[in-house]
Formats: C-alpha cells, sequence, structure tokens
C-alpha cells in the first residue's frame, strides 16, 4: 500500500469513529409535512353569499315592519279604520232594543200588574161594565114569562107571582155575575201563564235580530282580516324573498379549511447501504493503489461508514 493508500484510510478511519461517536445511530430518518385542506364556497356562489349578508344586514338596520292603520268598506258602505271591524247598525239595534225590553217590558209589567190586582181581590169589588146590560137583558126575557105565567093561573099581580119574578130575575143576575167573575179570574189566570212564553217570543224576535247582526260583523271582520293579511304579507316580503334567495344561492353550507402536520418515516435498510458502501469503498481504494490491498480495505471502509 502507498503512503496515499494509508493516508485515505487513515481519514475514512477518523471519519467513522467521528460519526459513530457523535451520531444518532439510527438507521433511519423523519420528514415533517403538512397537509392543508380547505372546502371553501365555490368562487362562483361566493358573490351571492357576500350579498345575502348585506341585505340581511340592510334590512336590519334600516326596515322596520309596520302596524296595519288602513281602511276597509264594510257591508253596508261605511269605512271602518284599523284592525276590528265596528259593529254593525243591526247589531246596535238588537243591544238598544235588548237593553229597553230588559229595563222595561210593558208585557211583563201589564202581567205582574194584573196578577197583583187579582191577589188583592180588585175584581171582587169591580163589576164587569157590560155586566148590567146583560142583566138588562135577561129581565126584558124573564119577566113576560113570568107575567104569562101566573097571567094563565089568574094569579098576574098577586104577591106571589111579584116575588116569584124577582126571585128568578135575582137568580139569573146572580148566575151571570158569578159566571162573569170565574171567567174574569180565569181568563187572568191564562193570560198570566201565557205571558212568560209571550216574553220569550219577544227575546226570541230579538235573538233573530242578534243572529243577523252576528253575521254582519263577521263578514266585516273579515274584510278588515283580509286588508290585514294582504298588509303583513308586503310586510314580510322582504324576508321572504332574502330567505329564498339565500336558501337557493348557500343551501345553508358557508364552506370551512383545516390544517394539519403528518410525520413520514424514512426507512433505510443496513444490509443494502453497507452493500453500496462496500462497492464505492472498493473503487475508491482502486483508486488509491491499484493493489488488491487498497480495494479491500476500500470495502471495508465503505461498508462499516454505511451503518
Amino acid at each position: 500500500m502507498t503512503q496515499n493508500g494509508l493516508n485515505f484510510f487513515n481519514d475514512k478511519m477518523t471519519l467513522f469513529a467521528s460519526a459513530k461517536h457523535g451520531g444518532s445511530g439510527s438507521s433511519g430518518g423523519g420528514q415533517n409535512t403538512t397537509t392543508v385542506q380547505k372546502s371553501d364556497p365555490w368562487s362562483g356562489q361566493q358573490p351571492y353569499l357576500t350579498d345575502t349578508f348585506s341585505q340581511a344586514q340592510n334590512l336590519d338596520q334600516n326596515y322596520t315592519p309596520s302596524y296595519y292603520s288602513g281602511n276597509t268598506t264594510m257591508l253596508d258602505g261605511s269605512t271602518a279604520n284599523g284592525t276590528v271591524a265596528p259593529l254593525s247598525s243591526t247589531t246596535n239595534q238588537y243591544m238598544n232594543d235588548a237593553s229597553n225590553l230588559a229595563q222595561n217590558n210593558p208585557l211583563v209589567n201589564s202581567t205582574n200588574n194584573m196578577l197583583n190586582q187579582t191577589e188583592n181581590g180588585y175584581f171582587l169589588n169591580n163589576s164587569n161594565p157590560y155586566l148590567q146590560s146583560a142583566e138588562n137583558n135577561a129581565a126584558n126575557t124573564i119577566m113576560p114569562q113570568m107575567d104569562g105565567k101566573f097571567e094563565s093561573s089568574g094569579r098576574y099581580g098577586s104577591g106571589t107571582a111579584t116575588t116569584s119574578t124577582a126571585q128568578a130575575l135575582a137568580n139569573e143576575s146572580g148566575q151571570m155575575s158569578y159566571q162573569n167573575y170565574n171567567d174574569g179570574q180565569n181568563n187572568m189566570l191564562k193570560a198570566g201563564l201565557e205571558a212568560p212564553g209571550a216574553v220569550s217570543s219577544q227575546w226570541n224576535n230579538l235573538g233573530n235580530l242578534a243572529t243577523v247582526g252576528g253575521t254582519q260583523d263577521s263578514y266585516n271582520q273579515n274584510l278588515v282580516n283580509a286588508n290585514v293579511d294582504q298588509w303583513n304579507y308586503n310586510q314580510q316580503l322582504p324576508y321572504e324573498k332574502l330567505n329564498a334567495y339565500a336558501a337557493i344561492t348557500n343551501n345553508g353550507s358557508y364552506g370551512s379549511s383545516s390544517m394539519g402536520t403528518q410525520t413520514q418515516g424514512m426507512y433505510k435498510n443496513p444490509w443494502l447501504s453497507a452493500a453500496g458502501g462496500a462497492m464505492a469503498g472498493a473503487s475508491a481504494g482502486n483508486a488509491i493503489d491499484s493493489s488488491g490491498y487498497g480495494a479491500g480495505i476500500g470495502g471495508v471502509l465503505g461498508a462499516v461508514s454505511s451503518w
């Protein structure tokens, strides 16, 4: 081996020792890889998203829905302002009539008065104004009959004839008065019994009036409600249009992004590395010394340095 070969060998051994004592001694290395995944909205979609948010901000800052305060033409041609329809004229009439009837019903008043008079014996002391005329007619019928009867027996003008005639007239008059009184009492009692039905009929008539008025009131309120619904629709229309616009342009997804770091190992086969190093060392040894010693020493150094 030449001097140059020995110097090369010494240098290789020195480098080998330095690598063994100062290196990590590992047979492999590592590499950090950063991966970024992005799912931003489609570029064609992004202007519409920006426009959606801009419109939403403008509505929030510059638009306030208002309460309905318009006019509505009623069934009778009158005009109503606001959201509640006024009562119809029919309903107002019902309310006035019902109030008056409840406070002062003539039929109820007369019935109560008649019942009070009957209970207090008023009709016992006050005769029927037509009773006297009826008694006179009866007397005109009875007296000729009595006179004829006694005259045929030759006793006309006698005391018995006079007494009998008077008794017959009294009996007829009493019977007529009694019948008249009973008829009057019965009629008053019947009227009293019929009074509640008559009063009920009055209220039924008023109820029919209330039904008609209620129908008119419902119709008038429906007219107002239709105008209010239309007003509210127009008030909410900007929001509805924006919601539809946003649903079409972004479908509720605005994209996202993520970032991560991944370490990938670099494996190194020591046997393949040693073989490669030996071949490289042998080539270097031949360059230094063409004898077999130079190639052998170079191969050893190359194999050792690859570990």
